[in-house]
């Protein structure tokens, strides 16, 4: 009967509020009840107009929603599991002018389109959320939302959008602090200048941003910056200090047992040592890199690896051995629908046609595996 769905839906929506209670690493106790919470959420949403058990069971199951994305089809189309729950709770809560569950309903709904790629969607919704940020004078939710928005123009290549919004955050972050967002913005408007060529001020930015995340012992933070000033190191052919700051970011990362991000420095280093014609070196620490971008399922990292394997092989005068591993490369460019398939299958032509003894010149350059760090292949 109604009454009792509305007794089993009140029940779940109390367990959904765990979400925002327990660490994630706690999720786990959770387990049991998550098939009811997606059967609550699909019946909630079927419901018009959507319900205060709707706009409360979304704002409870935003976090679930983000952090356990699930593909689903809906009326033949690709979804993420729950987005249908978030717009009914949108719906209800514009219309019962709740103006904080409105913010929050915006930002995960602009959350979920993130993660599933549409980007021009996702800068809507949080576009959505900065006045009402302003008009609650929720200072730190506008400066949190700044930055995503300046994040999402950095990803679209639009500059000049990019930095104004980091630039707003970044004033509202030093009147406020904490200090751990003032160095996000700080990295993420060094990375800008680092893209837009202006190595000067990125460095600049990446110094400060490291000095604060040393002070504050986030120790993750800090080698992310010391990746990017090596990157900006490397992009003015100071090599020896790009290789410096790459070991230092690499020691880090393996002390914080982070593997994705030790496969990127470590194909880093190796891309490094490649450019300066260190080709054993190169090739040590590709093939570390390799086993690692395998085991955390980066199939983007993987293919650069083996490319510029290739790339090495080639060097070395080992023909077979570089179209063996551009094959790979192309192969998983297939399956993941790459944009650079074309040009990675010329190579593998070429190659091709010079261990036959039909050399063309050569016009192939190392390939960066990037495909972890949302600021910057």
């Amino acid at each position: 009967t109604a009454a009792a769905f509305n007794r089993y839906a009140d029940h779940i929506i109390t367990v959904a509020e765990q979400f925002d209670t327990l660490p994630l690493e706690q999720w786990a106790q959770l387990e049991p009840d998550f098939p009811h919470i997606d059967w609550v959420g699909d019946q909630l949403a079927q419901q018009s107009p959507p319900t205060e058990r709707m706009g409360a069971f979304a704002v409870n199951v935003t976090g679930y929603i983000h952090r356990r994305p699930l593909a689903i089809q809906r009326a033949g189309v690709t979804t993420l599991r729950g987005l249908n729950w978030l717009e009914g709770g949108l719906a209800f809560n514009r219309a019962d002018a709740n103006l904080h569950r409105v913010g929050v309903l915006l930002h995960a709904i602009g959350s979920v389109f993130l993660d599933m790629g549409k980007i021009d969607d996702a800068l809507a919704y949080f576009l959505q959320v900065l006045p009402l940020r302003r008009d609650m004078y929720d200072h730190d939710g506008e400066a949190a939302t700044l930055h995503q928005i300046g994040s999402l123009y950095l990803s679209m290549g639009k500059m000049d959008e990019a930095l104004t919004h980091f630039q707003q955050s970044l004033t509202i972050k030093r009147t406020l602090g904490p200090r751990a967002g003032e160095a996000m913005t700080l990295h993420s408007i060094g990375t800008l200048h680092l893209r837009t060529g202006k190595l000067d001020e990125a460095l600049t930015h990446f110094q400060q941003a490291l000095t604060i995340k040393r002070a504050l012992g986030d120790r993750a933070g800090e080698a992310a910056t010391l990746h990017q000033i090596g990157s900006l190191h490397m992009s003015m052919g100071k090599m020896d200090e790009a290789l410096m700051h790459f070991q230092q970011a690499l020691t880090i990362i393996r002390h914080v047992h982070n593997r994705a991000e030790e496969a990127t420095t470590l194909h880093q280093i190796g891309s490094l040592a490649l450019s300066m014609g260190k080709m054993d070196e190169a090739l040590a620490h590709f093939q570390q890199a390799l086993p690692i971008t395998h085991e955390v399922g980066d199939r983007l990292g993987e293919a650069v690896t083996y490319f510029n394997m290739g790339m090495t092989y080639e060097k070395l005068g080992d023909l077979d051995r570089a179209v063996e591993y551009v094959e790979r490369c192309v192969a998983i460019d297939q399956e993941i629908n790459h944009p650079d398939l074309a040009s990675d299958r010329q190579t593998l032509e070429r190659l091709k046609a010079k261990r036959a003894g039909n050399a063309p010149t050569p016009s192939d350059t190392i390939q960066q595996d990037e495909s972890d760090t949302p600021d910057d292949k």
